[in-house]
């Protein structure tokens, strides 16, 4: 195969051809044919460095590993660039010859050494050659054998982006575990989220979300990852991508408010179907889930702090990864210590009723918060008896059985002061 060896940084080929290299012409070489005669030939003075080179590179491509051998003994280095300006790696890895690049990387090959920026594992990224298991295999030698995963070339592209474009999800998900800055941009402010959002890769796109991909992301044109989906007609990849930042639809919300006391101490399920609660509002807004907020209209603060995933697929939220960090959010807000500051009566300020009333309603909603934790702590325990390999003992899970009762009775006794309250909030209501 000859090329031409003219650079290509600002086009990826759709046919996949070699992203520094255009390939010109193909000669073909058959490999298989060549005698012992022809194959020991390679330190003859009448076969020029072009035909050599021509083979060993119509070698790598094809797995040819006794030609490659044969090359090295004759006193060619590993690492050598042949005349196209590529190494043998670098042709081996963008082939996915697997035990060519366990053979080159075994006599010492340079898994970092790079043509203008291009390391082996981008050829590799970029490359759809081969079967989807032989180019992992090939990862798991060059990782192994200390390829630098956060390399970027004079784009500014890394592996990372190019295999977002090109390899399988096991491909990508095992990449991902080595790289250092998932947000890392190229020379245009592109992340990894933007270069799978180009070509559809919906698998990809909720992987990388998953991993922390910035959907708000903004690259040099002014644009997101969702306008690039939107520009191209990617209507599946929308709802993943998207912030809403729909102002509109915003002040169209309703949210309740407390406009009388007794409105402190109103049961949850008195709430209007088409207004939202202002604390589950604030706790999306904290989750970066605000876009999800007309699925919880009509529910309360309490039944909100209880939701599990089973709850949130059948109000709508569809998408698996929003789902999981709903819930690990969730657990995340249920592990912060509750805040006592709201109940504490301060003797050096004048204290009206106005006052008490205004504690008691907080006291309200610290209960309404400490219920909902117990309540999520024992589906969080009962949850970690199914597993297997939980590191949970026998002692621990007794405390804080005995510290859930605890509580439980705590939060009767306060209930029924709340109870107390709330009849007198319905007394003292105008007919």
């Amino acid at each position: 195969m000859a090329f031409n060896g003219k650079s290509n940084l600002n086009s990826y080929d759709d046919n996949n051809h070699d992203q520094f290299f255009e390939i010109d012409e193909v000669s073909e070489f058959d490999t298989a044919s060549f005698n012992d005669d022809f194959i020991n030939s390679f330190d003859r003075q009448d076969m020029n460095n072009k035909t050599k080179h021509q083979i060993i590179i119509e070698a790598c491509m094809k797995g040819n590993l006794e030609i490659i051998e044969e090359f090295l003994e004759c006193g060619h280095g590993v690492n050598e660039f042949l005349l196209t300006g590529w190494s043998l790696l670098l042709y081996a890895a963008s082939y996915a010859q697997s035990h060519i690049v366990q053979f080159l990387l075994n006599s010492r090959a340079d898994p970092n050494l790079h043509q203008d920026g291009y390391t082996p594992l981008m050829a590799l990224c970029s490359s759809t050659r081969g079967t989807p298991l032989k180019r992992i295999t090939c990862l798991t030698y060059l990782i192994e054998a200390d390829a630098y995963v956060n390399a970027a070339n004079k784009l500014k592209e890394t592996p990372l982006m190019l295999a977002c474009k090109m390899q399988e999800i096991d491909f990508i998900e095992e990449l991902l575990q080595y790289v250092d800055n998932i947000n890392f941009a190229d020379s245009e402010q592109c992340t990894a989220l933007f270069y799978a959002a180009s070509v559809n890769r919906y698998d990809v796109v909720e992987l990388l979300i998953e991993k922390g991909a910035d959907i708000n992301w903004i690259n040099y044109r002014g644009l997101m990852a969702y306008d690039i989906a939107q520009i191209k007609g990617f209507e599946d990849l929308l709802p993943l991508l998207n912030v809403n930042h729909d102002e509109e639809e915003q002040e169209k919300l309703q949210t309740n408010c407390v406009s009388c006391w007794t409105d402190m101490f109103s049961p949850g399920n008195d709430m209007d179907m088409e207004v939202i609660d202002n604390d589950v509002l604030s706790i999306l807004y904290g989750m970066g889930l605000e876009s999800y907020k007309n699925c919880f209209k009509g529910i309360d603060l309490k039944r909100f702090l209880r939701l599990k995933e089973e709850d949130l697929e059948k109000l709508g939220i569809d998408i698996s990864v929003h789902r999981t960090k709903f819930v690990d959010e969730l657990f995340r807000f249920h592990k912060h210590e509750w805040n006592t500051n709201p109940m504490t009566i301060d003797e050096s300020q004048p204290f009206s009723t106005f006052n008490a009333i205004q504690i008691l309603g907080n006291i309200n909603k610290q209960l309404t918060v400490m219920s909902s934790s117990v309540y999520f702590s024992k589906n969080y325990l009962n949850s970690l008896e199914e597993l297997e390999d939980t590191n949970i003992t026998h002692e621990d899970k007794e405390r804080i059985e005995n510290e859930i009762k605890n509580l439980q009775a705590t939060a009767l006794r306060i209930k029924d002061a709340t109870n107390r309250l709330d009849n007198l909030a319905k007394a003292s209501s105008p007919p």
